[in-house]
């Protein structure tokens, strides 16, 4: 299927987004980073949500999520599953663990877990960073992801579409 067989669904998928998930992520987001009175579309919390939100129930969730799923230091240990030197295993976890140093991997995994307990998904991006000749990865917004939505598991997604704003000149180059 070609690009311009995509866009309609996209653009269908896009407005979808716009007008149920994006609000929920919205309010999500602020009960997260406890505005709860500064609800707008609602004129403030419900009772129920007010007794929710009065222990803040969303952040604990959060905060629990992350101390027990993400490691502190995350380090790769590589394993040979054949006869292979000792030199070239270390030389493999060396480059993997330098790239989880440098490029803040921690705070991507912990943005990233926020985002899935949050809105129920949170997305890795790998990119190679020409200055530094590495790997880096980035926790995307979700909120600038859109992908099938008719996908079930992973494996059927179609398109993956990340909204970046970038200048015309960086366009060009």
């Amino acid at each position: 299927m070609k690009l311009n067989e995509y866009l309609p669904t996209i653009h269908r998928h896009v407005e979808s987004f716009k007008s149920s998930e994006k609000l929920a992520f919205d309010r999500l987001l602020r009960f997260y980073q406890g505005k709860f009175y500064t609800d707008r579309e609602a004129a403030g919390p419900t009772e129920s949500e007010l007794i929710v939100t009065s222990i803040n129930l969303t952040f604990a969730i959060v905060e629990t999520a992350l101390s027990s799923l993400i490691p502190r230091n995350p380090q790769v240990t590589a394993l040979s599953r054949g006869p292979s030197p000792g030199d070239a295993l270390r030389g493999m976890e060396g480059v993997v663990n330098l790239s989880l140093d440098s490029s803040d991997y921690y705070s991507e995994l912990v943005l990233a877990l926020q985002d899935a307990v949050l809105y129920g998904r949170g997305v890795l991006k790998t990119v190679w960073d020409k200055q530094r000749d590495l790997p880096l990865v980035r926790a995307c917004d979700m909120r600038a992801v859109f992908f099938d939505l008719t996908a079930r598991r992973p494996s059927d997604i179609r398109y993956w579409v990340e909204a970046t704003v970038i200048s015309e000149d960086e366009f060009k180059s």
